[in-house]
């Protein structure tokens, strides 16, 4: 069941939530960065009609997303992450997430409505006592009020599920890229 809390914490898991990677990498952190770069294109204006891996990588910041030709989608996961020695090995560590600018729209999308729906019950609740009408007639005056609100945030909500839904297959093609480099380089 989906009560308040539940619900605020998977609408903060889908915005927030993170998976995750680590990539063994042949080399030193800056060849393998080098490899990276030279397998991926910087943007997608190279690779307009066809389907790739695009992004920017230099040892210390790696970004990659997938570029679809004739698609486009916000809530697709970007992977972010950076080369790490660890215990002599040369590792890939990051994270599929949401692009920031989305969390942030979407965050005051959903803080908006969640700040909308107790002022329209109250304004329900108070504009029933003014007219001297029983404080229940006003409670139902405001969940009517606040209705539409409720429906927007589910919308959203479904919206970003739908989003994610069709990004589906981004992540792993972003890690068979990462995976295929590494494994065809000599580094």
């Amino acid at each position: 069941p989906l009560y308040g809390g539940a619900l605020l914490k998977r609408l903060r898991d889908e915005l927030y939530g993170s998976v995750e990677v680590h990539f063994d990498v042949p080399g030193a952190p800056e060849a393998a960065a080098s490899a990276l770069a030279q397998a991926t294109p910087r943007s997608a204006m190279s690779t307009l009609t066809a389907e790739s891996v695009v992004g920017a990588v230099s040892p210390d910041r790696v970004v990659l997303h997938r570029h679809r030709p004739f698609f486009s989608n916000s809530f697709a996961p970007v992977f972010r992450g950076e080369f790490r020695v660890k215990s002599g090995r040369t590792q890939l560590c990051g994270a599929f997430r949401l692009h920031v600018f989305v969390q942030v729209f979407m965050t005051v999308c959903f803080g908006f409505l969640l700040l909308f729906l107790p002022f329209a019950v109250l304004r329900g609740a108070l504009g029933a006592a003014e007219s001297g009408a029983h404080w229940a007639a006003g409670l139902f005056a405001g969940l009517v009020m606040a209705g539409p609100a409720f429906l927007m945030g589910l919308a959203a909500f479904a919206f970003v599920r739908l989003g994610k839904w069709l990004a589906r297959e981004d992540r792993p093609k972003i890690e068979a890229h990462i995976r295929r480099t590494f494994e065809s380089s000599a580094v």
